[in-house]
């Protein structure tokens, strides 16, 4: 592949570790956009296509929400996914529009010198017959660039990575912030194995999300609408939200965060009342939400209980959560009160 075959060069893309390149043109019916319901990466793309109403160019095809040893896939084979896709008959998959694949490996296996893992989002171009790229921001750039405008069937006038020179550094830092401090930092925290780096690794991602909250608050006085870059939404706006809705559902619970839920509680008791209310009005964006959305929150629960990568890595853990604030502190009563 070389950039001969695109159209307009604008639309050339290269993965940074240079295992992937391609085009990505606003042709209807050109590409497979391979995509897990639990993954936050995976979710970038599936958002964003959702989001601008790209489904004419791109098909999103879903692997099921779990993965196996033998990596994502659409048609259970071994005992293991036999037995995971009876257990649960609500998860569903796609069927494999390339070559009616049982697992997304055998995607991948068709650059044979890629050596790496088997991993989502994965846009395939059947135009060109190749993999173009598996790295989330590279395609979230693209799904949002000058190339790609034709093809937004909504909110076509939102551009989520800003133009204006201090704006996109003020955007950049933020979004690597919240990538080192959240997106990232849960995988570590699974991956801990004491007590001590599991608590200074939690206390780290809530802090992260604790500045989130500040600086949305801080938004809120200035504009009608909360957003981490003001009254314009961006796409570290869609990391949080994305972020938020699998801590809520799967992170506090499965990597052992606790702490305190986002959406749980009274509305006056939230301790992110802010990000909780970006989340609320994400959910209510078309496309995201009902039974073709991007979120489907039984298969985020079911993709991060029974994926065999994340319980490998947690199966050895002697570790507990943090309390939730509510009763780290105690009762709001004097002691001697009567409850009743």
């Amino acid at each position: 592949m070389d950039l001969s075959t695109c159209s307009n060069p604008e639309t050339w893309v290269e993965d940074p570790g240079g295992s992937f390149a391609g085009c990505i043109e606003p042709d209807p019916g050109r590409y497979v956009m391979y995509v897990n319901a639990a993954c936050a990466f995976s979710g970038r793309s599936w958002f964003l296509i959702k989001f601008y109403g790209m489904e004419a160019v791109f098909q999103i095809v879903k692997t099921w929400p779990a993965n196996s040893p033998d990596s994502w896939f659409f048609k259970p084979v071994s005992e293991w996914e036999k037995n995971a896709v009876e257990s649960h008959p609500e998860a569903c998959a796609d069927q494999d529009p390339v070559l009616d694949a049982t697992h997304l490996k055998r995607i991948y296996d068709l650059k044979p010198e890629y050596k790496g893992p088997s991993t989502v989002p994965l846009l395939y171009d059947k135009k060109n017959g190749n993999i173009v790229s598996n790295n989330s921001m590279v395609l979230a750039k693209s799904l949002c660039g000058e190339g790609m405008r034709s093809a937004r069937t909504r909110n076509a006038e939102v551009e989520l990575f800003p133009a204006e020179e201090e704006e996109r550094k003020r955007h950049t830092a933020l979004v690597e912030e919240f990538a080192k401090g959240a997106l990232l930092k849960v995988y570590a925290i699974n991956d801990a194995q004491t007590q001590e780096q599991h608590m200074r690794l939690s206390k780290e991602c809530f802090a992260t999300l604790e500045r989130m909250e500040e600086i949305l608050a801080a938004s809120s006085s200035e504009n009608t609408s909360q957003f981490l870059l003001g009254g314009k939404m961006s796409f570290v706006d869609v990391d949080l939200f994305n972020f938020a809705v699998r801590y809520d559902l799967a992170y506090r619970w499965k990597f052992n965060l606790g702490g305190d839920g986002i959406r749980e509680g009274a509305e006056d008791e939230l301790k992110y009342p802010a990000i909780a209310n970006l989340v609320e009005r994400f959910l209510a964006i078309e496309g995201i939400t009902g039974k073709d959305g991007s979120v489907r929150p039984r298969d985020i629960v079911t993709g991060y209980w029974l994926s065999h990568t994340l319980n490998v890595a947690s199966a050895t853990k002697r570790v507990v959560p943090e309390l939730p604030s509510a009763y780290a502190r105690g009762s709001k009563r004097r002691v001697g009160d009567r409850g009743w």
